[in-house]
């Protein structure tokens, strides 16, 4: 993102880009919060009722349905994002411990892969290098998620520790 193709895509010179923002750093952080705000509408038309998979699977269709967004937010030079993240990565850890009796380490360990997994797919798929149906894409979360929460168990601990 640079002035130049924000202004062609406005069709208007880059005099009111350098006028409203400071620098290029200012004008990305607030087409960051503008791209979250669309993201955040993802997450909140999800219907899966775990807010796990809710996450992932709003993701997903985030890249799915807006590639260009997604890479973005989450390519090579991604806008900062605060604490936003991590507030919502111990959010997701803290409810995987009391709904599904996970450790800690066991419940970071399964974010972990299961973030992995997630955003691989996303990342796949967002550059042309994945050409599955939104019901594909799905399945293939679905699957995986089933897998993990098998392989770790609701103990707490990896079955094969």
């Amino acid at each position: 993102v640079n002035a130049r193709s924000v202004t062609k895509k406005l069709s208007c010179s880059t005099q009111p880009i350098y006028l409203s923002f400071s620098g290029m750093e200012e004008l990305r952080g607030a087409l960051g919060e503008r791209v979250r705000a669309v993201y955040g509408d993802y997450f909140l038309k999800e219907e899966e009722e775990s807010l796990f998979m809710k996450s992932a699977l709003s993701f997903l269709r985030f890249a799915y349905e807006k590639p260009k967004l997604f890479d973005f937010l989450y390519g090579d030079h991604p806008p900062e994002s605060g604490n936003a993240d991590a507030e919502f990565r111990r959010e997701i850890i803290s409810r995987m411990q009391a709904i599904g009796g996970y450790s800690e380490e066991a419940a970071e360990r399964f974010f972990l892969e299961c973030r992995v997994y997630f955003h691989g797919l996303a990342t796949l798929y967002a550059h042309g290098q994945l050409t599955l149906s939104w019901d594909g894409i799905r399945a293939l979360a679905l699957d995986e998620f089933a897998a993990l929460k098998n392989y770790f168990g609701g103990s707490g601990h990896a079955k094969r520790d």
